[in-house]
């Protein structure tokens, strides 16, 4: 089962069928969702949105599977504005490593041809076209992972954020990002399931920091070099035909080392889709989840830097 982050119980019905539809029109057998949900319920496990190492095995074994998909449903389209999105991931129920991950998101408007024609308002149509755009090149995609990993050879654990902001689910869907932003750069990313079942067994909250044992016991049965937390402080959707009311978002990060503890980076981003405005008045960023995901990937960078000259200083 997915996380749904939307605030909307329509998201289910809107995007599970779909995906599976997708998924078995492009020829993948599939274990759909009723199935599973019997497995699940067999060896009572409630996660949705993630899993834990143990239950990853019994639900491979149960069924055979090969990979498991697991994401959130991010955004679905308010009265303010028609956006949607959703993340996903693959967990290769082998190796226990996440081999491919995609966040998408958009608005009817970001359709919107120079003629004004395109913009879509359905909620259905938008979550066909996204789920087209997540899907459409993931066995390719899967393959300049595994080639980029072996180049890195990096291995990053992401600790859910603090959440300062009004928005009831900030933290976690900029969590799912930014899982999807390192997996693009060819990182090898903890499970958040895996991550989350180290902390309740040590009887720590998973929330914006991490103390010097779990670092240690994250290296040591992981191999997790870094670890990534932060906050959210603002996260603001847009509003359609509200110049003024563009998206919004405000969040830091900080890098620590698994092997000493210390924070080797840190850095803050504040933006908001106006910005991106052209001189005449196109480019906007009208998509909170599209803001979300450029500022994510500049956060980064920045902190990539700031780790690669950390570690010539030292």
């Amino acid at each position: 089962p997915f996380a749904n982050y939307s605030g909307s119980a329509d998201a289910f019905d809107i995007y599970i069928p779909k995906i599976e539809f997708y998924l078995q029109e492009q020829g993948y057998q599939i274990i759909n969702s009723h199935d599973c949900h019997e497995v699940l319920r067999k060896h009572r496990i409630r996660s949705a949105g993630s899993i834990g190492k143990e239950d990853a095995q019994a639900v491979a074994d149960d069924t055979n599977a090969k990979f498991l998909l697991l994401g959130s449903l991010d955004f679905l389209g308010t009265r303010f504005l028609n956006e949607s999105g959703f993340s996903v991931r693959l967990l290769d129920t082998k190796s226990k490593e996440i081999v491919w991950a995609k966040s998408v998101a958009a608005t009817g408007e970001d359709y919107i041809s120079i003629f004004g024609l395109g913009n879509i308002l359905s909620p259905d149509s938008l979550a066909t076209k996204l789920i087209s755009a997540a899907f459409e090149n993931m066995i390719k995609e899967i393959a300049i992972y595994s080639e980029l990993k072996n180049k890195t050879k990096l291995a990053y654990a992401v600790v859910p954020f603090n959440n300062s902001s009004s928005s009831r689910y900030a933290e976690d869907i900029i969590y799912v990002k930014m899982l999807s932003e390192l997996i693009s750069r060819g990182i090898d990313v903890l499970e958040p399931g895996f991550l989350l079942e180290l902390f309740r067994n040590n009887n720590r909250p998973a929330i914006g920091e991490i103390n010097h044992e779990l670092l240690i016991q994250l290296n040591s049965i992981y191999g997790i070099k870094l670890v990534i937390t932060g906050s959210v402080d603002i996260f603001s959707p847009g509003r359609a035909a509200t110049r003024s009311a563009s998206p919004k978002i405000e969040f830091g990060c900080r890098f620590i080392d698994t092997s000493t503890g210390f924070v080797i980076a840190a850095h803050d981003l504040s933006d908001n889709g106006l910005k991106y405005e052209s001189f005449f008045k196109q480019g906007a960023i009208k998509s909170l989840g599209k803001l979300s995901q450029k500022n994510i990937s500049k956060m980064i960078h920045k902190l990539d830097a700031k780790r690669e000259q950390w570690y010539a200083l030292h």
